[in-house]
């Protein structure tokens, strides 16, 4: 496939992801909760501490550092508060990672093994998706995916000055994800690497790498920003590192501020990753098994079967592939988590996407059958953001309810009764009154008899509501009613 025409497909996925960004509005919690946190430091000036709104109160934000947050400010002002701000740096991290695979499988392998690489890491299912969702993981991914993409250049490199570019590159990325995301920035990089290490025997390579410059340079972009926010806020080293990082990991009871825990049956974490990397996942497992039934009939055992199939992606003394490795390891890793949802195995995408990109070049997989599959899957994930829409747009955002209070003469404040969403707050501008999770009565209590004042009440409380107002007495008047929402005011 000519250079032209692989720039040609990566613009129009590109495109795709980038004009797509729009199409949803902000879902509750987590976008609504990441997309406030952003929007709050963006108007509040706070730039040390991310803040976050629970139970009715802002508090500081101990769970992540700034660097996402950072990003989002600084797109909302450059765009504004909205849903492309707020969503523009999880698809620049998406792109950038789709450019950085591209160039170093170039580099070592053709351009063809990169665009294949780039081209199913972009149309895996749950690296699309993500890429368009406000959430810390993507650019989570970029970094310690990064690092261990400069670390196999690094390996891969035989002039000594570019090796310690490439070196000195990975203390870098791996530094940027650290002030993402933490300590599991240096897990999803250093788990692949000692266990390829390991398997191959390859110890002598750590003996070249920059270990003084890097680790310089890795304590200068993130010691400052942790020892500033322990004085801001006393207390935040003790909750990020050990019960957020930590204990988060080792139980489903680790003490979290913000919220609950999602827990699942140890080992899921393969279902998830089988899950992210879909529908590429499917024709891997089905290339496989066709694979190991023609071994089997020739005698081999199943260690050899599976040596065939972990091979090195080139002729070189490694046995073990490099990227099968990653995939396999930081699944293997995330299969011990006790708290655990699907994007955590986005790090293994970009490993498996790469290694089956070799796999399926080795079975004569054409080019033109992967690109057609990426293109046909990314317009796919495009439209089916319209159905996604229709089915959660309206239940797990407020933008549109908002929205239309917007438009009433006369409202400044918004009273969702029982519990406030995020996204309210995002798009309340203001309005949207701040109150913690409480009895219905004491939310109409909110706003006594002032007319400027409207209660918000979801499908879930409509029915408690109206029992509610019937028992205290009180007279509303139904301004809008839908399946989803109601909006009265008193009268």
């Amino acid at each position: 496939m000519t250079r032209n025409k692989i720039f040609i497909i990566l613009a129009l996925m590109i495109s795709a992801r980038i004009f797509t960004l729009t199409w949803l509005p902000l879902m509750d919690p987590s976008e609504g909760r990441y997309a406030t946190i952003g929007k709050t430091m963006s108007t509040g000036g706070d730039y040390i501490t991310p803040q976050i709104i629970i139970d009715g109160k802002l508090i500081p934000f101990w769970g992540k550092p700034p660097l996402f947050f950072w990003a989002e400010t600084l797109c909302i002002k450059l765009f504004g508060a909205n849903e492309f701000a707020s969503r523009l740096p999880s698809a620049l991290s998406g792109i950038a990672l789709l450019l950085l695979i591209y160039w170093i499988i170039s580099r070592y392998h053709g351009k063809d093994s990169g665009a294949a690489a780039a081209f199913i890491t972009f149309s895996s299912g749950a690296f699309f998706f993500v890429s368009g969702l406000v959430l810390l993981d993507m650019m989570l991914v970029l970094f310690s995916c990064g690092a261990w993409l400069l670390y196999y250049a690094f390996l891969k490199e035989t002039a000594s000055r570019n090796k310690k570019l490439f070196s000195v590159a990975v203390f870098v990325f791996l530094a940027f994800g650290f002030m993402v995301k933490g300590p599991v920035a240096l897990a999803m990089f250093g788990v692949p690497v000692f266990f390829w290490t390991l398997l191959n025997k390859r110890w002598k390579h750590l003996v070249d790498h920059a270990w003084l410059t890097g680790s310089f340079l890795f304590l200068a972009i993130t010691v400052p920003w942790f020892i500033v926010a322990e004085q801001k806020t006393p207390g935040f080293l003790n909750y990020f590192f050990i019960h957020e990082n930590i204990l988060r990991f080792l139980s489903s009871k680790y003490g979290d501020l913000y919220g609950t825990g999602h827990k699942f049956p140890y080992g899921m974490s393969i279902l998830f990753m089988l899950a992210a990397a879909a529908p590429w996942t499917a024709w891997a497992l089905f290339l496989i098994v066709k694979k190991a039934v023609q071994l089997k009939q020739k005698g081999l055992s199943y260690r050899e079967l599976m040596s065939a199939t972990l091979e090195c992606e080139d002729q070189t003394t490694e046995k073990f592939s490099y990227f099968a490795v990653a995939f396999i390891s930081i699944t293997i890793f995330w299969c011990f988590a006790r708290q655990m949802l699907l994007y955590y195995l986005l790090p293994a995408v970009p490993a498996f996407s790469i290694w089956i990109a070799f796999y399926f070049k080795k079975h004569n997989v054409s080019m033109k059958s992967i690109s057609r599959s990426a293109l046909l899957l990314t317009c796919i994930y495009s439209v089916s953001l319209f159905g996604i829409y229709l089915l959660m747009g309206k239940t797990q955002s407020t933008k549109s309810i908002v929205q239309y209070i917007k438009n009433i003469d006369e409202v400044n404040n918004i009273v969702f009764v029982r519990r406030v969403p995020y996204t309210a707050y995002f798009y309340g501008d203001g309005m949207t009154e701040l109150h913690p999770k409480e009895d219905i009565a004491v939310s109409l209590g909110r706003g006594g008899k002032d007319q400027n004042t409207v209660y918000v009440v979801s499908d879930h409380y409509q029915k408690r509501f109206f029992n509610k107002i019937e028992k205290l007495g009180e007279r509303v008047q139904i301004i809008y009613k839908s399946h989803n929402w109601l909006i009265a005011k008193k009268i």
